[in-house]
């Protein structure tokens, strides 16, 4: 190695060319032409006295004998053990400690705690989506009462016209009864006469009421009060008869 390092560049070249000649010889299948076999051989004579990457690749082997050959230590240093140890170093990289998976720990970790975040929003969605339920529920239902509520109030409303028409029926054929007490007392009235302004009012509601009264003879007192309305017709009656009387009677005297 110590005599390679002497020499020029062309010889070193030679040099390696004659050693992989003689050693392995050049693979008649690899593609490379002149120039490129000398500039690999150069490169590999120049890596046998550069020092490795590693400082334990630059110690010697336990196992070597300090007699070993130039041509032994060639070889030893070649490209392919450059490749071989090169293979070693990748395989020993490939295997990681603890420190090297601390971050896919700590990543695995925090993954873990997100998925069981989501596991407790979509709990909390699925509680929600419950109650979501349960109020739509309590509304169609408060929306049916409302709804019979709302068709009851109608009925009743509907039942109220009717009671209220038929209180109106009832009061008008009772506003008979009240109207004999009236009558009865302006027939009283010392001025009253068939010349006064309420003679012919007074008569026709009493027509009205007695026609009225012979047609509701079920009703409580009808009879009775039909009898006094006749009477009422009888004393106005006497009053037209006996103005007519006396009319007469002035005539006659006339003549």
């Amino acid at each position: 190695s110590d005599c390679l390092v002497k020499l020029s560049q062309d010889e070193i070249v030679t040099a390696a060319a004659a050693a992989k000649a003689s050693k392995r010889g050049w693979d008649v299948s690899a593609l490379l032409n002149d120039d490129q076999r000398e500039a690999v051989s150069l490169l590999g004579e120049l890596l046998q006295t550069r020092p490795l990457a590693r400082e334990e690749w630059n110690e010697p082997s336990d196992g070597v004998d300090e007699a070993t050959s130039d041509d032994e230590a060639t070889e030893e240093l070649s490209i392919a053990a450059l490749y071989r140890k090169l293979g070693e170093a990748q395989e020993a990289a490939d295997v990681f400690d603890e420190d090297d998976l601390s971050d896919v720990q700590d990543h695995h970790e925090r993954m873990v705690s997100i998925v069981e975040l989501c596991d407790k929003i979509v709990g909390l969605l699925s509680i929600v989506e419950r109650s979501l339920v349960g109020l739509q529920t309590q509304h169609d239902s408060v929306v049916d009462k409302t709804s019979a509520l709302h068709a009851e109030c109608e009925t009743l409303l509907s039942d109220k016209l009717e009671l209220e028409a038929l209180a109106n029926s009832i009061e008008s054929r009772l506003k008979v009864y009240d109207q004999l007490d009236g009558m009865q007392r302006q027939l009283s009235q010392p001025d009253f006469s068939v010349t006064s302004n309420a003679f012919m009012p007074l008569l026709v509601q009493a027509d009205e009421a007695i026609a009225q009264l012979s047609k509701s003879a079920h009703f409580a007192d009808s009879s009775a009060y039909l009898h006094r309305f006749r009477q009422v017709q009888s004393r106005a009656l006497a009053l037209v008869q006996g103005h007519v009387t006396g009319l007469l009677q002035g005539m006659t005297e006339k003549i």
